[in-house]
């Protein structure tokens, strides 16, 4: 009987060029160029570093490389989908990223970034630029009935809280209108329109608001929950963006074979300067949210005849 011999992929030195600081092409190929400090103000983009995805991601995903399409509908530089294939042989990675892997951007500098990106890998660039499209996905989003393996969608999508949009980036109103109306960050429209399109895997990194947020984050929580679970969250509590300072946590969502407003118990990992393991149950009661333990707490033992007290005395009293 012969041996099965696994393949284990050789170190590969993976050149990626740092972006420019000159300017880019703003929204869809339109030749306005801006710089690179205003772009992250006007989209919400923050790069995703490679370690990232290779800590904390892959380890998730590697015995199921073949089964999904892997997708990011905000792709950046591809750092979170494009080092699959690494994993993959060389001789099996031009067909493996034809069937296998799907990226979009808004950008069409990060577009031709990828594209640059996924040659480094050994895919030919037109190959390549069939694969990686220029789309505003926030807006238009893909059809992906065409795939012959269910959307897996990985994503850091862009940020962008509704209140410094109305100030500061009027081009981005346009995603909070008809049904997207309520919403409060760009981030929410993309998990919402991932539920409308019936996608079954979401693995997203997103502010921390949306586990802990109160009025900024209820509405996407009560609205995108009784129809997922969330079967694992890391939760940073240090920075890991260069260029913001929100707290980010990675979010593994799945699909729920029925909706339903059962609360949702899952397991994260908080990371600042130690790790800790943390249980985490979030009840409709409470719009989901994590960390309301104590208001539940309170809301159950209240007393029925509560004392009444005064803090001021009336004019009447003096």
């Amino acid at each position: 009987m012969k041996k099965k011999i696994k393949y284990k992929p050789e170190k590969e030195k993976i050149e990626a060029k740092p972006v420019s600081r000159v300017g880019y092409v703003r929204d869809l190929g339109t030749a306005t160029y801006i710089p690179i400090e205003k772009k992250r103000r006007e989209f919400g983009a923050h790069l995703t570093s490679i370690d990232i995805f290779k800590k904390f991601i892959f380890p998730e995903i590697k015995d199921i490389l073949y089964n999904y399409t892997w997708v990011d509908l905000f792709c950046g530089e591809g750092n979170l989908i494009l080092p699959i294939l690494e994993t993959i042989p060389k001789n099996k990675r031009i067909d493996f990223f034809k069937e296998h892997i799907f990226l979009f951007d808004i950008q069409k500098e990060m577009v031709e970034k990828s594209i640059e990106n996924a040659k480094n890998y050994g895919i030919p660039y037109e190959i390549a630029k069939n694969n990686i499209q220029l789309r505003d996905t926030l807006q238009n989003y893909p059809d992906f009935k065409s795939f012959r393996y269910p959307p897996y969608h990985i994503t850091n999508p862009p940020y962008l809280y509704l209140g410094y949009i109305v100030k500061n980036s009027e081009r981005n109103l346009k995603y909070f209108s008809g049904s997207n109306e309520g919403y409060q960050d760009l981030y929410q429209i993309a998990l919402i329109n991932d539920l409308r399109h019936g996608l079954e895997k979401l693995i997203y990194i997103i502010p921390t608001n949306f586990l802990f947020g109160f009025s900024v984050s209820n509405k996407i929580r009560k609205d995108f929950l009784p129809f997922y679970n969330i079967k694992k969250a890391i939760i940073f509590e240090r920075k890991i963006f260069e260029f913001t300072g929100t707290n980010v946590c990675i979010c593994f969502f799945e699909k729920k074979t029925q909706p339903s407003q059962d609360s949702i118990i899952f397991k994260a990992l908080k990371i600042n300067s130690k790790i800790v393991e943390k249980e985490y149950n979030l009840s409709p009661k409470n719009f989901y949210r994590a960390g309301g333990e104590f208001d539940e707490y309170v809301s159950y033992f209240k007393s029925p005849n509560p004392l009444k007290i005064k803090f001021y005395l009336t004019l009447d009293e003096v």
